[in-house]
């Protein structure tokens, strides 16, 4: 696990997965002091601000990224359903949902939280599929 540079690191909390349970929200950039990214959880809902990422977790320790603490769903034969408000992105915004293969990325990548992607955007290469 890789811990953070900032002390006031929180955990903005769960949502419920149906078939699954509950899910831990981790939020990227508690190791950058620069970052003013925002994840918030209203109910069984995520907003996420704009510059923020956040990724689902069955556990969330304040500060610390933890790759084996990463959601990995078991979705062969199953449905991933779920609903998107963009009604108040702007003009430009990126609004993504995509899953990463981060629980099996051992490397602590260049952004220290295991993020990875096939365009090596932190250093590591991974399996992803944007949906």
């Amino acid at each position: 696990s890789v811990g953070a540079a900032s002390s006031g690191a929180t955990c903005p909390g769960t949502i419920s997965v149906d078939g699954y349970g509950a899910v831990s929200l981790v939020p990227a950039g508690w190791n950058n002091a620069s970052s003013s990214s925002l994840v918030e959880v209203l109910g069984d809902s995520v907003a996420a601000h704009l510059g923020s990422r956040t990724y689902f977790s069955d556990t969330c320790t304040a500060g610390v990224y933890d790759r084996r603490h990463y959601l990995s769903l078991p979705l062969l034969g199953k449905t991933l359903r779920y609903t998107t408000d963009v009604s108040g992105a702007g003009c430009g915004c990126n609004a993504a949902f995509y899953l990463s293969a981060m629980r099996q990325n051992a490397q602590p990548t260049q952004c220290r939280d295991y993020y990875c992607d096939p365009g090596k955007l932190c250093g590591a290469a991974c399996a992803l599929v944007n949906l």
